[in-house]
Order: structure tokens, then C-alpha cells, then sequence
């Protein structure tokens, strides 16, 4: 598990869906924005916007609800595709 600290942007609902291919119907989805400084190698910080989903349901949402707009430390993990990471958050 590693830590992510940016400030928390915005917290929405994703609708929910059927799945083209399968059929396969899926719930809504509450997902989180954060604005994270990220180092860059000449030594400049660019922002970088993540979406990410919020595991533990409406509950969870709104407590994160709550620190909108604060900066926070919250609990990732990572995933990797070629060059590119991408965190996720994980219940702490």
C-alpha cells in the first residue's frame, strides 16, 4: 500500500450501466477527484487531476465529502500499463 496527498476536488456519482459486449449490468459508482503536485525531472511540480472509484459505498463518499477542497493522505494502490500508473484508492 503506498500514500497519495493531494487536494480533494470533487466527489460524484457514476451512473450505472449495462456492458455492451456481456450485457452484464453494473451499479453506480462513487468516484473522488484529487490534484495531486507531481515532481517532474527537471525539478518543476505539474498538477495532476486523478479520478479514482471509492471503495465502501455512499457511506464512505460522504465522509470524504466532507474534507472537499482540503488536502489529504489516503491509502493507493497502484496499477501500471505500459509507462503510465494509475492509483486506486483501498480501504483503510
Amino acid at each position: 500500500m503506498f500514500l497519495i496527498q493531494g487536494q480533494i476536488h470533487k466527489i460524484f456519482t457514476a451512473p450505472g450501466g449495462k456492458d455492451r459486449k456481456t450485457g452484464q449490468e453494473y451499479p453506480e459508482s462513487h468516484k473522488l477527484q484529487m490534484i495531486c503536485a507531481v515532481p517532474l525531472r527537471n525539478g518543476e511540480i505539474k498538477d495532476e487531476l486523478y479520478t479514482m472509484s471509492i471503495p465502501g459505498g455512499p457511506t464512505a463518499a460522504r465522509k470524504l465529502q466532507e474534507a472537499l477542497g482540503t488536502e489529504v493522505t489516503l491509502p493507493v494502490g497502484l496499477s501500471i500499463s505500459g509507462s503510465k500508473i494509475t492509483p486506486f484508492l483501498v480501504e483503510a
